[in-house]
């Protein structure tokens, strides 16, 4: 919430959540819609319905040259040593 509104957490002034934001259990939500079990049904069934498991795959990252060695057998290692010393930098 602090990244979308441009917020830093020690901002005393920016949304919260209560106690209240969570997933509550099953067994929280049968005694709230105690009046009407069918939505618990209808809910369970439009969740099954909406399944979806993507396929995973190895990220797909662009290569990027490293000094005077990018064609040499070492190039994988610099990489990885530039990339790490990048992100140190920020």
């Amino acid at each position: 919430m602090c990244i979308a509104g441009g917020r830093l957490i020690a901002d005393t002034e920016r949304d919260q959540l209560t106690p209240d934001h969570r997933f509550k259990t099953r067994a929280e939500m049968a005694v709230l819609f105690a009046d009407l079990p069918e939505a618990l049904a209808s809910t369970v069934e439009i969740a099954e319905r909406c399944s979806f498991r993507p396929l995973t795959r190895k990220p797909i990252l662009p290569r990027f040259t490293v000094g005077a060695s990018a064609n040499s057998a070492d190039a994988v290692t610099e990489e990885a040593a530039e990339l790490r010393r990048q992100a140190e930098e920020g």
